[in-house]
């Protein structure tokens, strides 16, 4: 294993990492996400608590003054007052759930983006009984997270201590207070403490999610063979192919809508061919094939024609021979100059006229 780890020198494809994304294989800190799911969980109690006390109060009091006045309760007046109960407890926590979900929807958006994949919840037999996970020994991964385990306990119980001590001339009187002034002390206990420890969980997480990221990032890493064999298996995969010719032909269209407005002249077929031609005289060696296409995009060669006042000239023989033998990019050929040269010289003997003529 450790040996496979050293092997592993590239930088993960983004295959990999699309495909680790499809399986849950996120860095993520469980953690950060406690805290978050904590604080709010608290702050809506605080925001809340007086609507929540005054809900429950009147819960309690309405349920038993139901029960006290019906002597022979029908299946009627049970399903109503269970209706009645279910909406009353759903009216009392709604803010707190609120809360809970929006807190825990940022946070999870914040740490890996919209990732949504039913892979990690599948059940399989293997990942229970796994023959190879008893014999295997603890992994560096499993060491860190049984170490930060322990941590967080020794903290947290540090913190506990520290909290109550610091309550603990108030505890000594508790006998002689009133059971409202009880309840107020072990709530600011309890709010204080959970503060602290949401504070102490927040600077655990941001740093075991800069942990789990860099781990995960570094899991993923390949071995060469693994980048060759990958690109290998890539290039004949239809979606991959696809997705380079979209690539392509975006470029190839922004290529064209560059050049073909500096062309001198396109030639078609009329319809199914079109090639654009650039020459300058004094500039150019030689007639240059700026962008040709068929069907799609030879129309879309004619429309910038159109456009940029660029002449379309009809000739099929000429269109259909230049459009197997030569590429963008290229020369004229010479077995394609007496054609385009006739070609040219019409298009500068109407410019001549059009000059003549303004």
């Amino acid at each position: 294993m450790a040996e496979d780890a050293e092997d592993k020198t590239e930088d993960p494809s983004s295959k990999k990492l699309e495909e680790a994304r499809e399986k849950g294989q996120i860095g993520r800190s469980m953690d950060l996400s406690s805290a978050a799911l904590l604080g709010a969980g608290l702050s809506a109690l605080m925001i809340f608590g007086d609507r929540f006390v005054a809900l429950v109060k009147h819960f309690i009091v309405h349920t038993w003054d139901s029960i006290a006045t019906v002597k022979n309760p029908s299946d009627e007046w049970v399903a109503r007052l269970g209706y009645e109960s279910l909406v009353g407890m759903l009216n009392m926590i709604w803010p707190i759930l609120t809360a809970l979900l929006l807190i825990g929807v940022s946070v999870n958006l914040a740490q890996v983006g919209l990732n949504f994949s039913a892979k990690p919840l599948e059940f399989k037999l293997s990942k229970i009984f796994n023959i190879k996970n008893l014999t295997r020994p603890f992994s560096k991964k499993a060491w860190i997270e049984l170490l930060k385990g322990i941590f967080k306990i020794t903290v947290i119980g540090f913190i506990t201590y520290k909290v109550v001590l610091s309550y603990a001339d108030d505890i000594a009187v508790l006998n002689n207070v009133e059971f409202v002034a009880m309840v107020s002390l072990f709530w600011s206990i309890a709010v204080e403490l959970m503060w602290k420890v949401i504070m102490f969980l927040f600077i655990l997480g941001a740093a075991d999610l800069l942990y789990q990221k860099q781990s995960t990032f570094k899991e993923l890493k390949m071995t060469k063979q693994e980048v060759k064999e990958e690109t290998k298996n890539t290039s004949g995969d239809p979606k991959m192919q696809a997705a380079r010719k979209r690539v392509m032909m975006k470029m190839y269209q922004q290529f064209m809508s560059k050049e073909v407005p500096k062309a001198t002249v396109v030639i078609t077929n009329p319809t199914y061919i079109a090639i654009a031609i650039r020459y300058e005289r004094g500039h150019d060696n030689a007639p240059l094939v700026v962008a040709k296409g068929k069907r799609l995009q030879a129309d879309r060669i004619r429309q910038l024609a159109y456009e940029n006042d660029v002449p379309v000239v009809e000739n099929k023989t000429l269109a259909r021979g230049m459009y197997d033998f030569v590429e963008v990019g290229d020369e004229v050929p010479e077995d394609f100059y007496e054609g385009v040269a006739e070609v040219l010289a019409y298009v500068f003997t109407m410019d001549q006229k059009k000059a003549e003529f303004v």
